[in-house]
């Protein structure tokens, strides 16, 4: 989603249609590494997705929504309040 909002931002400001490229590096003790694109469906999907929320995230800037949490990003896991005991086979593998 990130790589989409870059693409169209380039697109925006400089009038080019790029290809972003992700260049990544692991942080193990003999780092692991790679260049990795992201396919055009991909892309367009999550520009689609962003356009839809629009009307919801202003809502939420203005305050007139609540935010809708995600459960994953660094804020969600700050507030996280452990109310259940999971079963091991239910935990979602991302």
């Amino acid at each position: 989603m990130q790589m989409a909002v870059y693409k169209e931002l380039i697109k925006q400001t400089f009038g080019v249609e790029c290809t972003p490229l992700i260049i990544a590096v692991s942080k193990q003790k003999v780092p692991d590494k790679g260049i990795f694109s992201i396919p055009d469906y991909l892309m367009d999907y999550r520009m689609e997705q962003i356009k839809s929320d629009q009307p919801h995230i202003q809502a939420v800037k203005e305050g007139r929504e609540k935010p809708v949490p995600c459960g994953h990003c660094d804020y969600c896991r700050s507030y996280k309040v452990l109310n259940d005991v999971i079963d091991i086979d239910q935990i979602p593998f991302y």
